[in-house]
């Protein structure tokens, strides 16, 4: 009876159109950072370690409550993640997840939500030239025209700027950097593992928790 509740769960989760999926998923984006920019400017909460740390508390219990009631986790009813890949992979994928959200949720001390939402337009830049150093993929011209289109439309917003700042832009930088570490990071463990994202976040969510754990009690405690 209880597999039979399992399976009847997946089968209506992956019966979900796609576009309500992307809708959803883009509502909810969208919504969180404006909720956080919120909470750290207007409302005055100075702590965007703590906050990044109920976010990944919060991913922890809920990718434990999935594995346990749903069949939406098979990399982790397999136990596809060894425990040499885990320190060797995971743990790194969760400090770069950490880091960049900390210093994303920093940026909003410095910039306007339009802007930093321009400068994460960047993102597709040093994303594709990791790609290219770590040999996943090969260069063309059309990425590379690409590339500098997207770099001399971010430069133009800023330039255009009233607000600028320096230090936030430095931050947001960092963040979108940290970010894309940590996607050429899941993408090696997706297709070399063959391991599914929301097992994924099962594995890298309490890594994420006690990093970022570690740095509010040493920042903002």
């Amino acid at each position: 009876l209880h597999y039979r509740k399992m399976k009847s769960t997946t089968t209506a989760f992956t019966k979900l159109p796609p576009w309500f999926c992307i809708a959803l998923w883009m509502t909810m984006g969208y919504s969180m950072v404006i909720f956080n920019k919120l909470i750290l400017t207007t409302w005055g909460f100075h702590y965007p370690f703590f906050l990044t740390f109920t976010h990944c508390i919060f991913a922890s219990i809920l990718t434990q409550i999935l594995a346990r009631t749903t069949n939406l986790l098979p990399g982790v009813r397999e136990g596809k993640i060894s425990s040499t890949d885990y320190f060797r992979k995971i743990v790194p994928m969760a400090v770069m997840f950490v880091v960049g959200v900390v210093f994303g949720n920093m940026a909003y001390k410095f910039l306007s939500l339009g802007y930093i939402q321009m400068v994460k337009a960047v993102t597709p830049v040093p994303l594709l030239l990791l790609n290219f150093m770590a040999g996943r993929e090969k260069p063309s011209a059309l990425q590379l025209g690409i590339v500098l289109l997207v770099s001399f439309g971010v430069a133009m917003a800023s330039v255009g700027e009233l607000n600028f700042s320096i230090v936030g832009f430095a931050i947001q930088m960092s963040a979108v950097l940290c970010d894309c570490v940590n996607k050429l990071i899941m993408d090696i463990v997706l297709k070399d593992t063959v391991v599914d994202s929301l097992s994924m976040h099962y594995y890298s969510s309490p890594a994420s928790a006690v990093c970022i754990g570690i740095g509010f009690f040493v920042f903002e405690w």
